[in-house]
């Protein structure tokens, strides 16, 4: 009987850790997003919401908005570019407090621009397929709270025979539930 219960004690014992690491069953986050494209600069908002289906793979859905003002006298131009992406995301749960994951996503990107001359204004609104790929790093700072100090997407865009490349930098906070 003692050696019983000192087997089930042990086990139970193992398992804690194991239990402890389990993958969350979503993700929430939001930050700050730099986009080039095209040779333009654009800052930003990043967003995204994952659904993990085991501790290594899930699926995201990712919304981001980027904005670039330029002008001079009289004049004034504004160009505003989101992307609304889906797809899988596989990340590696190995280490406790660093997770690094990839995603590849597919979707459209939005491109408004605005003309501002002398008061008269006019605007335009374009829409592209998008695909984005890359990565990221995220630093666990509670169970439920993440830093994502880096994240780094290739972002594709094709129109009309027309491509587009553009590179995305995004930092911020995930939630995890």
């Amino acid at each position: 009987m003692r050696t019983t219960t000192l087997v089930l004690a042990l086990t139970l014992l193992m398992v804690l850790p194991v239990m402890a690491q389990e993958a969350p069953k979503g993700e929430l986050f939001g930050g700050y997003s730099y986009l080039r494209s095209n040779g333009l600069n654009f800052n930003g908002w990043d967003g995204s919401i994952a659904q993990n289906v085991n501790d290594y793979f899930g699926l995201k859905f990712n919304v981001s908005g980027h904005y670039k003002t330029t002008g001079q006298t009289g004049q004034k131009v504004e160009d505003w570019v989101h992307n609304i992406l889906f797809g899988p995301q596989f990340t590696y749960r190995k280490h406790d407090r660093i997770t690094p994951f990839f995603h590849t996503m597919l979707g459209m990107t939005v491109e408004t621009i605005k003309i501002e001359v002398l008061g008269v204004s006019a605007d335009d609104s374009f829409k592209y397929f998008a695909a984005l790929f890359g990565g990221g790093v995220e630093i666990k700072i509670t169970d439920s709270v993440a830093f994502r100090a880096v994240q780094a997407d290739w972002l594709y865009n094709r129109s009309s025979g027309d491509t587009g490349n553009g590179l995305r930098l995004t930092a911020g906070f995930t939630y995890r539930f």
